[in-house]
Parts: structure tokens; C-alpha cells; sequence
């Protein structure tokens, strides 16, 4: 659905109870039932890095911010049988900030809307086309997963795809924001960022069998699951539980690959977690929202038993975070290097002596912990290796483009393996680089 065609603009007056009056009002119909439409609105803001300010499921009404805005956004869906009509409203501001604010938040909340979990004709063992933005995973053993519209396994990127999560029936949002972790070859959990279409439905699953089968994993009091990492058969879940109207991070630990689990306490400011890593069974980073009050990045090198608050290059002055901007948004370890992006920009330091610095040039980085090295995308796209003392082992000519086709694609997620970079876009392509050489993968050309 074309955006422009999609929307269209009137004033405060549309919607009632709004304090601001002559903002733009941003308002769609999608073909969606309300509540279901609510539920998925939630989850997509939600994994793109949204602040939710207030949460009303009875009236099927938001507050929101988007990333690295401070503007207010009020959302509001109004049944109309088996559709649903849309007003997206600016709370603080009148003029262009509000129009983005506005725009960004319609975007992103609706547009492909319907037609996701559609899965269109393709040739078998071929990933479908989707309207999904994808979650690329890749297990310790080198098996490729992506998520888009359902969940797809292959032995290699340009190999053959099997589904083994989700189906037409059952529109469950494995997309954007889904998580997993690989105990073995053969036992992975898969974990969602919300309690998506059906509010019955478990948040977290298992599969002993490399994805053949799922059973759902309950564990008390978990609203949704926020990361999750395993090293072996140590599986470690970040969550949000509710206390009344107060969000509660929850810690969940396994030892035998997600089979029994055990609830250790977290210190009270440690809530909101966006990102878990795991340097070693006993230590770990984890990194949690801009809009939390509180540290944004903590440490545990005694299995999570105690947590303590690390400075972030933020917090050292190096560079400045909106208030409602996102923080550390990817972790990484190299040699005695901790390494990582916060809100755009990467930082490397000595791991036991917290003192960033600034790697100018380098916009995206994934650890590649089978050869201790680091993956890297530069602000200009193109691919590059460090080593374990962060020099350049090799880097690319090409630069992976941005903007293919007509459509605009961006990065989603940088990940590498045993001396290969996985790049991921928004429009479903994956790229691999290795020794300076980097070539689509995914989608392949057809014959």
C-alpha cells in the first residue's frame, strides 16, 4: 500500500481528548480486525525501538515515540467491522517535526500490514517473497534460520529453505523482533517480543529436533521475552513481567538447553532490556532502553548473580543521546576488546578498564567468536575483518547498496561466522562477505 495513497491529513478536532489543536492528523484504514490490528501495531513498534508511554488494549489506544524523537504520537484504532480505522495524532508539537513524527509512526506501525503472513507462490525450497522485515539467525554449526512471515531453516544461504515456524492459519508475528538462541546442532528456543495475534499464545518455544517440531515453554509471569542467548546448554532469557502499571525486567536461567529454567533477582533499575550478550557461561553484557531511567549498560561475571552498571561513551562525553534516543544497540567482544554501537556510533575499550574511544568510519559490528575476530560494515557499506587487536585483515571494494531496485533497504542485522559477514536488509536481501569479496545470497537470481 503506497504510503501517500494510504494517508491522509486533517486536524486535531479528529481526534477528542487531545490537548494539542491544529497538529496534523495521519489517519488509515487497514483491513485488519481491531484488536488483532492492536496486538501487531504493538509488537512492530515495540521491536523497532519505540517508547510506549501509556498502553490501552480496552480502548485500543497508544502513546508512542519513535526512535531518537522526543514528540509524543497518539495512536488510536476505531473498529469498522472487519477493518480498522487509524488516527495518528502529534501531542507536543505543530509544525515539520510533528508531520515526521506523525509520517514515521504511520509507517511503521501499518503500512504492508495486510498483506503480512500472506505467503506468496515460490519454487519449492525457495524463501517466499514477504512484506516482512526478516530476522536473520545463524546457529553455532553454521544452519541458517530467518524469520519473515514465518520461520525458515537451510543448511547454507543459497541452499534449499524448509519452514518449520508458523503457518497461513496461524499469522503468528515471526518477523521483526523474534529472538532465538542454539544450545546444540539440534536444540534452539525461539522467543517473541510480544504476546502477539493470540493473547493465549506461549512467548516462548523449544525444539529438540532442529525445528521439526515446537512445544511451547511457560514460565511464569513473562509478558514477552526481550533477548535471549545461549552459550551450549546455558541459556539465559531477559523478559517483562507487570507489576500493576510498572514494567519489571525478569532473568531466567537454564542449564540443560531450555529445559527447566531457574528466576534470579536483578537489581531494581535493570529493566527494559533491548540487548543481551554473552562473552562466557559466567559473564555477560546486557544493554536496556534510552528511556530508562537509570544505567543503560550492565555487567555480570558471576552468572548473573550480581549486575553492575558500566559506563557507556554516552556517559563519558564522547557523544551526545537524545533523551528518548536508543543506546547501546549492538555488543561485541574481540581479543581484550569490548566493542559497541550506541545510537549509530561504535566505540571500542579495553574490557577491564572502561575508557572508549571512537573507531571513526565503522557503522555496524557482529563478533565472530569462532576465530576471535570482528565483522564490521563502514559508514559507506563496505565489509571489512578485524582482528583480534582490531586491525583490518581484509576489506571490501564493494560496497553493498542501500537503495536496490526502487525500493529503499536498509541494514537490519550484521552477524558472522568462522570468518564470514552476514548482512541482512530491510527488503529481504542477505549479503556474505569473506576475504574482501562480498556477493548476494539471498534472493538468488532466477534462471
Amino acid at each position: 500500500m503506497p504510503l501517500l495513497a494510504a494517508f491522509c491529513l486533517g486536524t486535531a478536532a479528529s481526534l477528542a481528548q487531545n490537548p494539542v489543536s491544529a497538529a496534523p492528523t495521519v489517519s488509515t484504514t487497514v483491513h485488519v480486525q481491531a484488536d488483532s490490528l492492536y496486538q501487531r501495531i504493538v509488537a512492530r513498534l515495540r521491536a523497532r525501538g519505540y517508547q510506549l508511554d501509556e498502553m490501552d488494549a480496552g480502548r485500543r489506544r497508544l502513546v508512542v515515540r519513535p526512535p531518537g524523537e522526543t514528540t509524543r504520537v497518539d495512536v488510536r484504532l476505531i473498529p469498522k467491522g472487519d477493518s480498522t480505522a487509524v488516527a495518528i495524532l502529534p501531542m507536543d508539537d505543530t509544525g515539520v517535526a510533528a508531520m515526521r513524527a506523525s509520517l514515521t509512526v504511520a509507517n511503521d506501525a501499518t503500512v504492508g500490514m495486510e498483506n503480512e503472513g500472506r505467503v506468496a507462490p515460490t519454487r519449492s525450497g525457495e524463501l517466499p517473497p514477504s512484506e516482512w522485515r526478516p530476522e536473520l539467525f545463524v546457529s553455532p554449526r553454521g544452519t541458517f534460520w530467518v524469520a519473515r512471515g514465518g520461520l525458515y531453516v537451510a543448511d547454507s544461504l543459497p541452499g534449499s529453505w524448509r519452514r518449520v515456524f508458523g503457518n497461513d492459519k496461524d499469522p503468528m508475528e515471526v518477523s521483526l523482533g523474534v529472538l532465538m538462541a542454539f544450545a546444540d546442532d539440534s536444540t534452539a528456543l525461539l522467543g517473541f517480543p510480544s504476546i502477539g495475534i493470540d493473547e493465549d499464545s506461549a512467548h516462548l518455544y523449544r525444539t529438540i529436533n532442529a525445528g521439526r517440531s515446537w512445544s511451547p515453554v511457560r514460565l511464569a509471569d513473562l509478558e514477552w521475552v526481550d533477548d535471549i542467548a545461549a552459550i551450549g546448554p546455558s541459556v539465559w532469557l531477559f523478559g517483562t513481567r507487570w507489576e500493576k502499571e510498572d514494567r519489571r525486567g525478569l532473568f531466567e536461567s537454564s542449564n540443560d538447553g531450555g529445559r527447566t529454567w531457574a528466576r534470579r533477582e536483578l537489581p531494581a533499575k535493570l529493566n527494559d532490556v533491548t540487548l543481551l550478550y554473552r562473552v562466557s557461561p559466567l559473564a555477560a553484557y546486557a544493554a536496556t532502553a534510552g528511556f530508562s531511567k537509570g544505567p543503560a549498560f550492565w555487567k555480570t561475571t558471576d552468572a548473573g548473580a550480581t549486575w553492575i552498571p558500566v559506563p557507556t561513551p554516552h556517559d563519558q562525553g564522547l557523544h551526545k543521546v537524545p533523551s528518548g534516543g536508543v543506546r547501546v544497540e549492538q555488543i561485541a567482544t574481540v581479543g581484550d576488546w569490548l566493542v559497541v554501537t550506541e545510537y549509530g556510533k561504535v566505540f571500542a575499550t579495553r574490557a577491564d578498564s572502561v575508557r572508549w574511544r571512537r573507531l571513526d568510519s565503522i557503522g555496524s559490528i557482529g563478533a565472530d567468536r569462532e576465530r576471535n575476530q570482528l565483522f564490521a560494515l563502514t559508514d559507506s557499506l563496505n565489509a571489512e575483518m578485524l582482528d583480534r587487536n582490531l586491525n583490518v585483515l581484509w576489506k571490501s571494494s564493494y560496497r553493498i547498496p542501500d537503495n536496490p531496485a526502487t525500493e529503499p533497504s536498509n541494514v537490519e542485522k550484521v552477524l558472522a561466522r568462522d570468518g564470514r559477514g552476514y548482512v541482512s536488509m530491510t527488503q529481504g536481501e542477505i549479503y556474505e562477505a569473506s576475504d574482501g569479496v562480498v556477493r548476494l545470497v539471498q534472493p538468488r537470481p532466477r534462471d
